[in-house]
């Protein structure tokens, strides 16, 4: 599986974060949950497109395997 979200320890606490950056994913998600769309998100960090940030909503969301 090709993965946008990545746990590295010691990096951003250990915290969820999107590959290859410092951003927390619940950053992203805690805006799309207030009702930010992908595309105001994007704009907020630099580096992220708006394909990016749908990518990460998607697998975040996503049902873990047991």
């Amino acid at each position: 599986m090709n993965t946008l979200i990545e746990v590295v320890p010691g990096k951003v606490s250990g915290v969820p974060i999107i590959k290859g950056t410092r951003i927390p994913v619940s950053a992203i998600m805690d805006n799309f949950n207030a009702g930010v769309s992908p595309e105001d998100i994007a704009d907020l960090y630099d580096g992220l497109d708006v394909e990016t940030v749908e990518a990460v909503i998607r697998e975040a969301r996503a049902p873990r395997p047991a």
